[in-house]
């Protein structure tokens, strides 16, 4: 029998009357502070809104009017309270839309002058504080904002009423999209702990970035029932890949500097959960409990200051340690993150140690204070007495009174509560279910999108579809005689092929495009290979794109076969394991004739037999016509252009195949590759099977092709610099080689400027031209001399650098032997280039485009963890040095070094990994080179270099450069990359690679006769130079009396000791340790020594 609806009123009364309590108490407590006109809360006395206190705040009506919706009691309490969170969420966004030419500068020039605001006038929405004085560039603050305004929408409130503010939105999504390379505050609003003026990585930033990004894309601004499609939100995929990398690489740190922060707490769990694997999850949060759980709360960081730094300078931070207030806000974190789990044991545990902490007010309501710490008194007392190691054991931390509460806690609070009482549920929070991160169930529709970024931990079985589209019908008639299906760019129609830089782009440009606001749509960045791995749906139009980094209008490294089939291979391998959206990774490959030259045919054949095979390096691929793969594809629909702009984008869909820019190279390449498809191998017609290892590739076997059999130039560098114009122009109608012609055209331009004209051409199209038939004739040396000339850039520097940095490595450009530029921190494709090209060009102008080559393969390598060992010991990537480290690898297989420069991109690539791995058969001599060349060191050598500099007193000299014991140690400890920096600063004074070797050995002595003699230290300066002539003294001394022979084979330019073995009797240990000994124990010339 049915209840009767008063029945069911006295049985839930108790329910109606906890949430009317819980209404009361949040009008008391939140709403009584927000303001009147923007619905903003000020934090503390001040009249300064701050925006993620704001955005919890708002988190928390709006949670409350989820739990009276839950119920379906008291509609005008539900309106009232998700009104008063909308209208501070509206209030945000007004703030932030005031600063749209601040938001529009960013996307240009990601600094922190150009960052968006994160303090406001809680009245008025003024800017309070201007750029240099607060630290506003925090990723994680706007992220947080948009994660938090999709939940809301996505639980069916209306937030945003205009299509100026979805495009303002879209442009939020530009700001934080590259959370990945971009240097912030972090959570705390200062710098690095040092207060140095270094910003840095953080991956509280990132995580909450990537959270909001998985949050928003796909999302109608408009709601579930809207039927706008220019109200979706577009997220670039590539961009979330590169974060989910990043963050994965990051995690356990916060950052370089900090081994830990409590502001992860937010991103293992509530509010992003977006660590897709529990291990590293469960490892970071592990770090942070052990860490920095307190008693009364969670530290914020280790050596924080606050609030005692605002009195005190920076340098006096060590004495602080231990001093760290501690934070009840992180006790709720942890449990509405368990209550989420599932994890009742855990949550009931930090239950109990948050009720501890909470106080009443005058009104009896419960408070959660901001923090406790320790007495000012008990502070003073132990700074001015530093033989007082620990607090008294009965000293008890306190909360200081504030007259009004940290609405940031409390919100959070409001939240917990409502959670534990039952009164709402976890899907109401998480409408979008970013908690179930990783399962298939997370998928959201509005609008008939699907938000479709999920784990890619889910997809590791993701079969890669793959389309064979030929140039022309002469070329798909000879690759179906070796059994290989494909399709030309007509029998592909309705469908179109484009390149991603001509079409993809420029429909791009429109998202978020807005006149009124001043701000212009997605910047023109490339796409990768997620993006164009998609089929889209433009103006009604099928679209698909080959990679970017297959475009043979690319960097000359598309030039290369056996690279562009490596390539192709690795792009299959990456989309198998980062594809991240529902449906398949479709592959749309253009095929070009110049991919079947006479010396590359079969090698492009057995790759393409292995497509048709259906697996690819243990991947599976399923090869058919491009319009058989549509339906099980992931298809983008892209109806965000506005009706103005249709028309031009429409063309340029349906034109962009048949135009000059696509068919221009096809052109010039027909005419010179037509002899490789009359003359293709006598086995044409015999179908191909997919055996055989197609990599191999014999890297030092340099076999020339017929470029190499031309004459030498007549004239080098050197030799045009006398010449006038007149005469180089002269000089130019007789020279035939390639190289030559070169030289002279980039002398004329040094002379009269690229500008120049010569037969009615600039010199700079004359040299394009030049770079262009070289590069078809694989004359890689002169390719790279004009590339260098003509300033080319490589996509995907800016990445490729990301992945390096958050490894905590640094890459230091500069051609070997002289100046060099070390880059910490993320940086624009451009300002590298501007880096490679102002360290090169006036030494080794070639050197410019091949240090691009290294470090796009080094930032490939990078996220490889199969050859991550490869980088043990290296904290600095010196690409010259390391270039110098491939000559020497050449000069030990008795090739010149200068071959090096005509290597193809492919040869490269594999000549770095031969000399990243060791070598048995390498002598000593050589392995010294390399690995000072490489900039590498033993395990735990930095760990042994401080434990040298706290016994030594006088600090450590190498050449004539000292690494002081003090402040070093009183600031730093021995694990801090700050000290491994300070270390490798100290090395880079030597400029000859086996040198430096020696002198990381000779340290590793002195430090394991320090460890067996713990009794010795050294009161004066360590002088290492010294130490090594001394070694290098005894070496000789054996020699004369006999006791040690030189090898016939010894390299008479270097001093025999170089040549050592490192162990054995006559090994460079035995030497360096009688020299250090004998300094120890009797004295040197400039130190002294004690018994300690």
């Amino acid at each position: 029998m049915a209840r009767s609806s008063d029945s069911l009123k006295r049985e839930e009364k108790p329910l109606f009357e906890k949430l009317d309590q819980y209404y009361l108490e949040i009008q008391n407590i939140l709403c009584k502070y927000q303001s009147h006109t923007l619905g903003l809360f000020p934090r503390g006395s001040s009249r300064h809104a701050r925006v993620k206190d704001n955005v919890y705040c708002s988190m928390a009506l709006w949670a409350l009017s989820r739990a009276y919706s839950h119920i379906g009691y008291d509609e005008g309490r539900v309106f009232e309270l998700q009104q008063s969170a909308v209208k501070c969420m509206r209030g945000i966004l007004f703030c932030y839309m005031r600063q749209a030419n601040k938001l529009e500068s960013f996307k240009k020039d990601r600094t922190k002058q150009n960052a968006l605001h994160s303090r406001f006038d809680c009245t008025t929405g003024n800017l309070v504080m201007d750029d240099n004085s607060w630290g506003h560039l925090q990723i994680d603050g706007t992220s947080l904002y948009l994660l938090v305004l999709a939940q809301m929408i996505a639980s069916g409130v209306e937030v945003i009423l205009s299509k100026d503010e979805v495009d303002f939105v879209q442009n939020l999504v530009y700001y934080i999209e590259r959370a990945y390379r971009t240097p912030d505050f972090g959570m705390w609003e200062k710098e690095t702990k040092d207060c140095g003026s270094n910003l840095e990585l953080h991956a509280s930033s990132i995580g909450m970035a990537k959270a909001a990004l998985n949050a928003i894309h796909g999302l109608n601004l408009f709601g579930g029932g809207a039927s706008s499609p220019s109200a979706v939100i577009h997220v670039d995929p590539d961009a979330q890949y590169r974060n989910h990398v990043i963050l994965s690489t990051l995690l356990p740190r916060e950052s370089s500097s900090r081994e830990t922060d409590s502001a992860l707490l937010t991103i293992t769990g509530f509010p992003g959960f977006c660590i897709d694997t529990p291990e590293l999850r469960e490892r970071t949060e592990t770090r942070v409990e052990s860490v920095l759980e307190g008693k009364y709360g969670f530290k914020r960081f280790p050596k924080d200051v606050h609030p005692f730094f605002k009195d005190e300078h920076h340098s006096d931070i060590k004495s602080y340690e231990g001093f760290e207030c501690e934070w009840p806000l992180f006790y709720l974190y942890t449990y509405i993150s368990a209550m989420f789990r599932g994890e009742t044991e855990k949550a009931e545990r930090y239950w109990d140690k948050l009720s501890l902490t909470v106080t009443r007010n005058e009104s009896g309501y419960p408070i959660v204070p901001k923090f406790y710490c320790y007495p000012k008194e008990v502070i003073k007392k132990k700074l001015t007495s530093p033989s007082l190691s620990s607090f008294p054991p009965d000293t008890q931390m306190i909360s200081p009174d504030e007259p009004h509460p940290f609405l940031w806690s409390q919100s959070l609070y409001f939240i917990a509560r409502l959670l534990r009482d039952k009164l709402l549920t976890l899907s109401e929070l998480d409408p979008i279910g970013l908690h179930t991160s990783g399962s298939h169930d997370n998928q959201v529709t509005f609008h008939n999108r699907r938000i479709n970024f999920h784990s890619p931990s889910t997809h590791r079985h993701t079969v890669v579809q793959v389309a064979l589209i030929c140039e022309s019908s002469r070329l798909q008639s000879i690759l179906a005689m070796y059994g290989i299906p494909t399709q030309t760019i007509k029998q592909i129609e309705p469908i179109t092929l484009n390149s991603p830089n001509d079409v993809l782009l420029k429909v791009y440009s429109h998202l978020g495009e807005n006149k009124k606001l001043g701000l212009s749509g997605r910047p023109m960045r490339p796409i990768g290979a997620i993006g164009t791995s998609k089929i889209y749906q433009i103006l009604g139009q099928l679209a698909v794109f080959y990679p970017t980094d297959l475009s043979i209008d690319d960097f000359y490294m598309s030039y290369d076969i056996k690279l562009f089939i490596d390539t192709v291979k690795s792009t299959i391998k990456f989309l198998n394991s980062y594809w991240n959206m529902t449906g398949r990774p479709t592959l749309t490959l253009l095929l070009r004739q110049n991919l079947f030259q006479i010396e590359y045919f079969k090698d492009t054949i057995k790759f393409l037999a292995h497509l048709r095979g259906g697996e690819v390096g243990g991947v599976k691929v399923r090869l058919d016509r491009l319009q058989a793969l549509v339906s099980t594809s992931c298809v983008d629909v892209l109806d965000c252009i506005g009706e103005g702009d249709q028309h031009d984008v429409r063309q340029a869909v349906t034109c962009a195949a048949r135009s000059p820019r696509l068919r221009s190279r096809s052109s010039s390449l027909s005419t010179c590759m037509s002899s490789s498809l009359t003359s293709f191998p006598d086995d044409a017609g015999t179908p191909v099977t997919a055996g055989g290892n197609g990599d191999t590739l014999q890297i030092m076997r340099f076999e020339p092709g017929p470029v190499d059999l031309e004459e030498e130039p007549t004239y080098g560098p050197a030799d045009l610099k006398v010449h006038s114009v007149d005469h180089l122009k002269y000089l130019i109608e007789g020279e035939n080689n390639i190289l030559g012609k070169i030289y002279l055209f980039s002398e004329v331009g040094n002379k009269a400027g690229l500008d120049y004209l010569l037969d009615r051409v600039s010199i700079t199209d004359h040299i394009q031209n030049l770079y262009e038939e070289a590069a078809r004739r694989k004359h890689w040396m002169a390719v790279r001399l004009a590339a260098s000339i003509l300033n080319k850039v490589v996509d995907c520097l800016a990445p490729s650098l990301s992945h390096l940095l958050v490894k905590e490595k640094e890459i230091s450009i500069g051609v070997f032997g002289f100046p060099e530029y070390t880059i910490t921190e993320p940086l624009t494709p451009n300002e590298i280039a501007q880096i490679m090209y102002q360290q090169c060009m006036p030494y080794q102008p070639i050197e410019a485009v091949l240090q691009q080559e290294l470090l796009i393969y080094f930032g490939g390598l990078s996220t490889r963890s199969d050859v991550n060992k490869m980088f043990d010991g290296m904290l600095c990537f010196r690409l010259g040095w390391i270039i110098q480290a491939m000559k020497s690898e050449l000069h030990r297989k008795s090739i010149s070094s200068q071959i090096l420069y005509q290597l193809s991109p492919y040869q490269i690539k594999k000549l770095l990994k031969e000399t990243l791995l060791e070598n048995p058969e390498r002598t000593a001599l050589y392995q010294r080179q390399l690995n000072g060349a490489l900039n590498r060191v033993p395990p735990n050598f930095y760990l042994k270099v401080y434990g040298i500099l706290k016994k030594a007193s006088g600090g450590i000299t190498v050449r004539g450069k000292t690494l002081p014991q003090y402040p070093t140690i009183e600031v730093l400890s021995g694990h801090e990359k700050s000290f491994c920096k300070k270390v490798d600063q100290l090395l880079s004074e030597i400029i000859n690679p086996e040198y430096r070797q020696l002198v990381i050995e000779l340290l590793m002595v002195f430090s394991t006769v320090l460890e067996r003699n713990p009794e010795l230290c050294h009161n004066n300066c360590i002088n290492i130079d010294k130490l090594l002539q001394d070694a290098f003294q005894l070496l000789e001394t054996d020699i004369e009396n006999k006791r040690y022979t030189v090898g016939k084979d010894h390299d008479k330019t270097q001093h025999p000791f170089y040549s050592l073995p490192v162990g054995g009797t006559c090994g460079t240990i035995t030497y360096m340790s009688r020299a250090v000994l004998s300094h120890l124990l009797e004295g040197g010339v400039d130190s002294s020594c004690s018994i300690s």
